[in-house]
């Protein structure tokens, strides 16, 4: 399971790097192609964090839950928010970027939970 999460670290850090050193020489018309690179950062930062601290904590689901994802959900969604009236720029696209790397981390994580489960009562 660790190995998984691992490989989705870094390939999140990676391609979320590259997008935001990239993203501002893009000079096209396609809007859809426009909003994946301005908010794919934001989906790469929430399925990355939940990620690693997946790794560092026991796979039950509940405390997890209550521990890790929502507070790291809440916090970096309050963080896009406050961008509104402080000195950033608010996009609501990277609140959905956020939001679309919950799912797939929950995705993940139930698919490798249920996995861990049937491994470990054969």
């Amino acid at each position: 399971m660790m190995n998984r999460f691992s490989f989705l670290i870094f390939l999140t850090v990676t391609t979320g790097f590259l997008c935001v050193l990239y993203r501002d020489d893009y000079e096209g018309g396609f809007k859809f192609v426009e909003i994946f690179i301005y908010s794919y950062p934001s989906f790469a930062y929430m399925l990355g964090i939940l990620s690693l601290l997946r790794i560092f904590h026991l796979p039950n689901s509940n405390r997890f839950k209550q521990k890790f994802i929502i507070p790291v959900f809440a916090g970096s969604v309050l963080y896009e928010v406050q961008q509104y009236w402080g000195a950033g720029v608010f996009d609501v696209n990277d609140v959905f970027g956020l939001v679309i790397g919950l799912v797939f981390f929950m995705a993940i994580d139930y698919k490798s939970l249920e996995k861990h489960k049937v491994m470990t009562s054969v």
